[in-house]
């Protein structure tokens, strides 16, 4: 067994992005496919805010363990900084239990803070939060409070794991069809104003930054939103996202954002991204009912997203529908800035504020 002390965490290069790819179709075990050459291409190297990075400890020239640092445009108390999410943390099934995630861990938050990055944070899971806890002194941002918000709409991945496949399907048909009626009776009582004006953006409209403007300012925490960040986080990703406008006499008031998440037993929607201006959440009822015939157009298994439960939007959601489920695990590292970070009681973060979706 290789021996800990021999291990060394390097900087990729360019040339290691197809076995990084590799490395991930063989342990990543999420939903979905995830670590392409493409949506490393697109979050490491073309990054409009900065030059991230990924590290990789090789055993030989196989790679054991990577994490990933990718740079983002905080505004924090009305103030521009630069930060960074730290993610992509993992160590191959055959190298674990031998301090690969913290030294990679801690080779990413050298890398960010010597580039001007003095907030770095992430969303682990709850098997990997005592790590960095514990080792890589990260801590819970408890005033945050993200929870996980979900409306069910199909249980067949689950029912055949424990059921034959045919009773699994007929299960499933009822609880459709029971969600479908309880939505339907739902959506009707939920008042949707008919001043809203919901269409599918293809490009950023010209007053984008005016609005963006003013939405943020109503928050202590809020990763900027302007028409560069959004630019590169939806319409230059890999991935398709679908952008949704909200307009008010011709005024741009909101907007969400959603994607598609397929794998071979999932298909769901997932609401990566919402803002709407000061008194004007109401406005998502609107988009939320387009978003809502567009799962059920295409069986999606559920909805999903995520919302502090200070906000505003929290109260929409849940009174649309959504049941809230599990509180993210948001840390951050205790560097100066974290003190700042925790006082903040206006938070506005949303699953694509991650390399979640």
């Amino acid at each position: 067994m290789p021996n800990a002390a021999r291990w060394s965490a390097v900087p990729f290069k360019t040339e290691d992005l197809p076995a990084i790819g590799l490395f991930f179709k063989r342990n990543y075990k999420g939903h979905g496919p995830y670590g392409s050459v493409g949506l490393f291409q697109w979050k490491i190297i073309d990054n409009v805010h900065a030059l991230g990075v990924i590290n990789l400890v090789k055993d030989d020239d196989t790679i054991v363990a990577t994490t990933s640092i990718t740079p983002k445009s905080l505004v924090l108390n009305g103030e521009r900084r630069l930060c960074a999410e730290i993610g992509d943390t993992y160590t191959a099934a055959s190298h674990r239990r031998q301090g690969m995630s913290i030294l990679v861990i801690d080779e990413g938050r050298r890398y960010a803070v010597s580039r001007g990055m003095d907030l770095v944070y992430s969303t682990p899971n709850d098997q990997s939060l005592p790590g960095f806890e514990r080792k890589a002194n990260f801590k819970l941002v408890p005033s945050a409070n993200v929870r996980v918000l979900v409306i069910p709409l199909g249980l067949k991945a689950k029912l055949e794991q424990r059921v034959h496949w045919a009773i699994a399907n007929i299960l499933d048909s009822m609880f459709y069809v029971g969600v479908l009626l309880f939505l339907k009776a739902r959506s009707a009582l939920v008042a949707t104003s008919e001043s809203i004006e919901v269409s599918e953006l293809k490009e950023l409209p010209d007053d984008w930054d005016k609005f963006v403007a003013q939405a943020q300012a109503q928050y202590d925490f809020i990763l900027s939103r302007d028409r560069h960040s959004m630019a590169w986080r939806f319409i230059q990703n890999p991935n398709k996202y679908i952008v949704l406008g909200l307009r008010k006499k011709e005024s741009l008031v909101g907007y969400a954002v959603y994607r598609y998440s397929v794998d071979e037993s999932r298909n769901d929607l997932v609401i990566a991204d919402y803002l709407t201006l000061p008194g004007e959440e109401d406005c998502l009822r609107s988009v939320l009912k387009v978003i809502l015939n567009a799962a059920l157009k295409h069986r999606a298994s559920s909805i999903s997203l995520w919302c502090a439960e200070s906000s505003a939007n929290f109260r929409v959601f849940r009174r649309f529908g959504f049941l809230a489920r599990s509180t993210v695990n948001l840390i951050c590292h205790q560097s100066p800035v974290a003190a700042e970070v925790n006082a903040c009681r206006k938070w506005h973060f949303t699953m694509s504020d991650t390399d979640n979706i």
